[in-house]
């Protein structure tokens, strides 16, 4: 799938911004991706049942560090809780739950992971239980739409610009609230496709799309592995050729060659959160496409219209749908001024057994983009597995990128960046090894992406966002 296909089937096809983009490229190197979750802690109980950890990870995939943390501790991945799926190529900080005793968790040695016991607890983590995610991220390489390097105050003086021209659009420090690439595969994107599968009751089509589906970085081995398994092969015989690291593909094949007739029972030997993400990539892809589509429409993502959902948000700057309303044109003026003062967002679709659509033309909007994806037949009950069915419900149109602040960062040696850098952009690419390098940090609520902020000040193709 080219870059032009890729992100028109996840709905990022438009960008807010209409200032004078950065270009440039993100995770150089690991260490210039910094996510620390913040969380308020469990109570703390020295008889409490598990062990409270903060696991601080260079280049790890969160389910993935889970996997070999239970292995490690030997328990199941389900015995182990946490907040938030967090970027592979970062270094990340978070709380995980940890269902064994304190002075097993303490013998743990993983590479490239520090883990700190904080103590015991009766509390579990909980998904999306996390206040923000505080995040410390450079852009190298920035340059003009044509190429030519720019330094870093000229790349700054940019974002100034494009984030008055988002303020406008979106309000103070606010941009759209995209959800970001890697939600559909950083690597490989396939998790909404297989997500899809899962919806329509396809379970050896989600197989087949995971293990098969090619990915456009990968290894020759990786490439030659997956050419096996769409040729036709049996899951026997794809097991005796898989590469090591391939993880999740193995536990599927694994379950299938001993239950060829029933992939529903490989489907479930994944991690229940990995289910989960699947299902809501597809949610998040009819979310991406509704925002696209309402931009291209000159809508507001702030000032909102007859018939919009308007939800109050938390303290932590999400939706409430327990607090929304539909917009009624007596009520307009206080509503956007609502959102304006961050007290309140517009927002858009996440289909489910339980979710609230919009009326008049915003409502007509929804159904449109559900009707062109193909998805307006689906049923989101999932009789067929109904413990994966989704609840639904409303994404912010917008999010705030408490405390955004930009500084010019120094240039590296290129010893000291990855590959990628020394090889130089690809075709197609916008970087320079000429170019400046800026320091964005920022926090985001719960379920915001931080490619998502940035990609309105870089533009750049996806593949560029690491």
């Amino acid at each position: 799938m080219n870059e032009e296909d890729h992100i028109h089937s996840i709905g990022l096809w438009r960008h807010a911004s209409s200032a004078p983009s950065i270009g440039g490229i993100l995770r150089s190197r690991t260490e210039d991706f910094r996510v620390d979750e913040i969380s308020k802690h469990p109570s703390l109980d020295p008889r409490g049942r598990f062990t409270l950890i903060r696991a601080t990870l260079k280049n790890w995939e969160t389910h993935r560090f889970i996997t070999k943390l239970a292995q490690a501790v030997g328990i199941s991945k389900q015995r182990i809780w946490f907040a938030g799926t967090k970027d592979k190529r970062a270094v990340t900080s978070q709380l995980f739950t940890v269902d064994a005793p304190v002075r097993v968790v303490e013998l743990v040695g993983l590479n490239d992971v520090d883990i700190e016991v904080i103590g015991r607890t009766h509390q579990k983590m909980s998904l999306g239980g996390h206040q923000a995610n505080r995040f410390s991220i450079v852009v190298r390489g920035c340059c003009d739409e044509h190429g030519v390097p720019i330094d870093s105050d000229e790349a700054k003086n940019r974002v100034e610009e494009a984030k008055k021209v988002l303020s406008d659009l979106c309000g103070p420090n606010a941009v759209p609230n995209w959800v970001g690439p890697q939600r559909f595969g950083a690597g490989r994107p396939v998790t909404h496709a297989v997500g899809r599968a899962l919806v329509e009751d396809d379970p050896m089509g989600a197989i087949n799309i995971y293990v098969g589906a090619e990915g456009p970085h990968e290894s020759e081995e990786v490439a030659a592995f997956r050419a096996k398994w769409r040729d036709g092969c049996d899951a026997n015989d794809a097991l005796s050729d898989i590469p090591k690291h391939l993880n999740y593909e193995r536990m599927l094949l694994e379950r299938l060659a001993q239950k060829p007739e029933d992939p529903w029972s490989a489907i479930h030997r994944l991690p229940n959160s990995l289910r989960t993400m699947m299902i809501h990539a597809v949610q998040s892809g009819i979310f991406n496409h509704w925002l696209a589509h309402r931009l291209e429409r000159g809508w507001s993502l702030v000032e909102p219209m007859v018939g919009d959902v308007v939800c109050a948000l938390d303290k932590d700057g999400r939706a409430d749908r327990s607090r929304a309303i539909i917009a009624a044109e007596h009520r307009l003026d206080w509503l956007a001024h609502q959102c304006r003062s961050g007290r309140a967002t517009i927002t858009g679709p996440l289909p489910g057994t339980d979710s609230t659509a919009a009326e008049g033309e915003p409502g007509e909007l929804e159904k449109a983009v559900i009707h062109n994806l193909g998805l307006g037949d689906l049923d989101w009950s999932m009789p067929h597995r109904p413990s994966l069915s989704p609840r639904g419900g409303r994404r912010a149109a917008t999010m705030v990128a408490d405390g955004l602040e930009v500084t010019p960062s120094p240039s590296l040696s290129d010893m000291s960046l990855g590959e990628r850098w020394t090889d130089g952009p690809s075709e197609g690419e916008r970087w320079s090894r000429e170019g400046g390098c800026l320091r964005f940090r920022f926090e985001l609520p719960p379920g915001g992406y931080a490619t998502s902020a940035l990609r309105e000040f870089m533009q750049v193709p996806t593949r560029q966002y690491g």
